[in-house]
């Protein structure tokens, strides 16, 4: 319809009636008779259709910048359209509409180091005394040390793996090289820094488009990095004034490009010629073709311009995380660490970290641990609060009972003077993630008992909330029961790591892939090459300097989680994630891969796999698998561990089970007699048998007992 009014629209107008006709008869050959039938004979859906016309073209969402908060003399809401983000009230105008009404936005950065810095100063005097104070000076030389030599994991802008590269170039001694290192990593300076770091080595080769440079550009080497070095240009070279060439550097940090480009002539030639008060740098004896080639590098730079203003106060936080980490290794960590108590896959990759550098990461202990990580010998000891399925509250009090009475003397104990403050499931947390272990038992033994225990003290509690006394008149005794504890063995090595890595959201006594990871020393790829990356700030697009999208790649690893899903053709395909010891990854099995991997996709079984590595924009990577197996241990540690079988023990807890069921599970374990040793718990007493153990044994044991119930050691 529209393109018919036009046809009649510009009748008076040939070119724009041949223009119109042309469109119209495009139009007409897109049209789809079937979908106009629809359209005009199903009323429903023609308001549907009618509606989504209307719609189409208007904003999907609303978003909100993370730093922006607009300031206004009077009521704001008088002056500019609200609305609600979430939990957040915000402008229904975009940043440019408000700033063109008179708003002043200001951006408000918060950056997540600075309590990094606060919490390892905190820490650093309550373990030495010692009240660290930074002066303006930054300048001590073994911080800009650990940076040169790229040992940079959880300083601030310098984490990243070509950061780290660039450092161990650039071998910064003083902030002004750490100011402009900062300034260059980024889109648009980084083209310049090949250029940077030889005039860094060599200055007296410097080569300046005019000499009218040197002045603005010596310090930085003849490179432009930053928005007042433009300014200058613009001031000295071109004759703008200081405002005039600050509207060029807000173009340039807006990201302006047409703002910018429509100042190219005026750079270049002057605007006096027409009333302007730009002379211009050809009026400072600047060739043309040399002005117009500095306004192109100009123009480069402008696609991620940096205030030095700005990279200065980042500079300065560098350093003094630099300066922590180097002198306060422990505290800095703990610092880190404690400020991202939520993020396991951060405290995991700071816990590999750690481990690489010989820094111990303790276990959780109730009568060591603090709330957070703290520092503990040559290593960190785990929080209490770092543990899922505790909470806050409840450890804080735990712990002021140990510190007002003293140290817990054993399990019984802690649930004796903590019954108040935990539950069963802040219990089972503690032992899953080894917080009894110094008090001489099995996890194991503790999560046998601690439900029953738990009951018997809380009965305690209640006769001495409610002043009963015993039938001799005796006050309630107050000492904490007797525990007898079953006499089984700890779990497996995988279980026990399994469950511990359940609530700590890492592994810290092991890792159930440690022992085989030397049979993969030839595959080409573990999970750790996907930390060395460059992410853009504007995108958040990743750049990875290991691997590259496309590339087939071998891995080793354990299977940490299956999930299948069908697909529109109603075959089945399956994303596994795949662990080794630096962390995991994703791989897609499409249904023909799936077909012939299923068998070996069980929980924790170790694999070797293969397949092609695919880098999706603004998502991590996942492998594309052709092939995965079971790992097969070579022969000789086959035949090792098959003598271990022979010596092993099978442990059945029948303690829940009923006497009748009891009966029937002693008549199974007859009928499959062999060599196995079996030991069975069962109202107090312990039987043993021999059996012979196969998988079809193992099914039937478990119709009468659950899978923990039933353990080999």
């Amino acid at each position: 319809e529209k393109c018919r009014k036009k046809v009649v629209e510009t009748e008076n107008d040939p070119d724009a009636h041949d223009e119109a006709l042309k469109k119209l008869a495009d139009q007409e050959g897109k049209k789809n008779n079937e979908f106009i039938e629809i359209y005009e004979t199903d009323e429903t859906l023609k308001r549907v259709i009618d509606m989504g016309l209307r719609l189409e073209g208007m904003p999907r969402q609303t978003g909100m910048h993370a730093a922006g908060v607009v300031i206004c003399r009077k009521k704001i809401a008088d002056n500019v359209p609200l609305s609600r983000n979430g939990e957040d009230i915000t402008t229904q105008f975009d940043m440019k509409e408000v700033e063109s009404i008179g708003m002043l936005k200001m951006d408000f950065l918060a950056l997540t180091t600075l309590t990094d810095i606060k919490k390892t100063l905190d820490y650093v005097y309550e373990d030495t005394g010692i009240h660290v104070e930074f002066d303006q000076a930054c300048d001590d030389p073994k911080a800009y040390e650990l940076i040169c030599e790229g040992d940079t994991d959880a300083v601030f802008q310098l984490e990243q793996g070509g950061m780290k590269r660039f450092m161990k170039q650039l071998q910064p001694n003083c902030l002004e090289d750490l100011i402009a290192g900062i300034s260059l990593y980024r889109p648009g300076p980084m083209d310049f820094i090949p250029n940077y770091l030889k005039n860094r080595s060599d200055p007296e080769h410097i080569e300046y488009l005019t000499p009218l440079l040197k002045p603005i550009l010596e310090k930085t080497y003849g490179v432009i990095i930053y928005q007042e070095q433009v300014m200058q240009i613009f001031q000295n070279l071109a004759g703008y004034s200081l405002g005039q060439a600050d509207l060029v550097r807000r173009a340039m940090a807006k990201k302006h490009r047409s703002e910018l480009m429509a100042q190219k002539d005026k750079f270049i030639y002057g605007d006096i010629d027409q009333g302007g008060n730009i002379s211009g740098c050809q009026a400072h004896g600047i060739p043309p073709e040399v002005s117009a080639e500095l306004f192109a590098q100009m123009e480069s730079f402008a696609s991620y311009a940096f205030n030095k203003s700005h990279a200065a106060a980042y500079a300065v936080v560098t350093y003094q995380t630099a300066y922590l980490k180097k002198y306060y290794p422990k505290e800095f960590l703990a610092g880190v660490l404690n400020n991202r108590i939520t993020k396991i896959e951060e405290i995991a990759k700071y816990i590999v970290y750690m481990k690489e550098k010989n820094i111990k990461a303790y276990p959780p202990d109730v009568n060591r641990s603090k709330a957070y990580f703290s520092v503990e010998g040559d290593g960190l000891r785990f929080g209490l609060c770092a543990l899922r399925g505790v909470g806050v509250g409840a450890m804080d009090s735990v712990i002021e009972e140990r510190e007002k009475n003293g140290k817990f003397k054993d399990f019984a104990d802690f649930l004796m003077r903590s019954i108040k403050y935990v539950n069963k499931r802040m219990v089972e947390s503690l032992i899953l993630a080894g917080a009894f272990d110094s008090m001489g038992k099995h996890r194991s033994q503790y999560l046998a008992v601690y439900e029953e225990l738990m009951k018997r003290v809380a009965g305690i509690e209640k006769q001495k909330a409610s002043a009963q006394m015993s039938l001799f008149g005796d006050i309630i005794e107050e000492a904490a029961p007797e525990v007898d504890y079953p006499d089984i063995p700890e779990w497996e090595t995988a279980d026990l790591l399994s469950r511990e890595k359940s609530i700590l959201g890492v592994y810290v006594s092991g890792h159930p892939f440690g022992a085989f990871a030397k049979h993969f020393s030839d595959c080409n790829f573990h999970t750790g090459m996907l930390a060395d990356y460059e992410e853009d700030e504007e995108t958040g697009d990743r750049t990875y300097h290991q691997v590259k999208g496309g590339e087939a790649v071998t891995m080793g690893g354990i299977v940490a989680g299956m999930k299948k899903v069908n697909t529109r053709a109603g075959a089945i395909m399956a994303f596994v994630t795949v662990e080794d010891l630096y962390g995991s990854i994703e791989c897609v099995a499409f249904p023909r891969v799936y077909e012939r991997i299923k068998p070996y996709l069980g929980q924790d079984t170790v694999v070797r796999l293969s397949g092609k590595l695919d880098i999706p924009a603004e998502k991590l990577p996942v492998i594309i698998l052709d092939g995965l197996e079971e790992f097969a241990p070579p022969e000789a540690e086959t035949r090792s561990e098959a003598s271990r079988e022979d010596e092993r023990v099978l442990w059945l807890d029948a303690r829940k089970l009923p006497d009748e069921d009891f009966n029937e599970l002693i008549e199974t374990l007859e009928g499959y007699a062999g060599t196995t040793k079996t030991k069975i718990l069962h109202n107090g007493k312990r039987f043993e048998y021999s059996v012979n153990v196969s998988r079809g044994f193992l099914a039937e044991i478990r119709t009468f007992l659950p899978e923990e119930c039933v353990k080999f050691v």
